[in-house]
């Protein structure tokens, strides 16, 4: 072997990579960035919580545009002496019935009293719904001597 020459066995087979460049605040600078200022951090939180209060802002107004759609039916008539059991088979298919009705991207509404139940649908086509769970209601109280009306609120 030459003098200048050197072999892995002696050791320097890699040399040791250069340290990378490091930022003003002392941590290495892997991707060539720059630290951000406070200020300009300061100002892009500003900007996203704008942008982001803008978003609930027009989501908040579109749930209030379908708010004033509501539409009822009202069921009177139900036998408070009848067999609880019955009464909650019944009242669970009315539920159900109006689940369907309403769809997924609707909110409805379900109180029950004494002899009493009200229904409701919100949304822009809430009165279409309303009537088609209006027909599954006289389909499912056949034999009951039911009232149903539609109560527009």
């Amino acid at each position: 072997m030459t003098e200048g020459s050197t072999t892995p066995a002696e050791g320097n087979a890699d040399p040791v990579p250069p340290l990378s460049p490091t930022r003003p605040d002392g941590w290495p600078d892997w991707l060539g960035r720059r630290p951000i200022p406070a200020t300009e951090r300061d100002r892009l939180r500003q900007t996203i919580d704008a942008d982001r209060l803008s978003r609930e802002t027009a989501r908040t107004q579109a749930d209030r545009q379908l708010a004033p759609h509501f539409s009822y039916i009202v069921i009177e008539g139900f036998n408070p002496d009848q067999n609880p059991r019955k009464r909650t088979r019944l009242r669970a298919r009315l539920t159900i019935a109006l689940r369907l009705a309403a769809g997924e991207d609707h909110r409805t509404h379900y109180e029950a009293t004494g002899q009493r139940i009200t229904l409701g649908i919100a949304g822009p086509d809430a009165r279409e719904r309303a009537r088609a769970l209006r027909q599954e209601i006289q389909r499912i109280g056949r034999g009951h001597r039911w009232t149903i009306t539609e109560d527009p609120h």
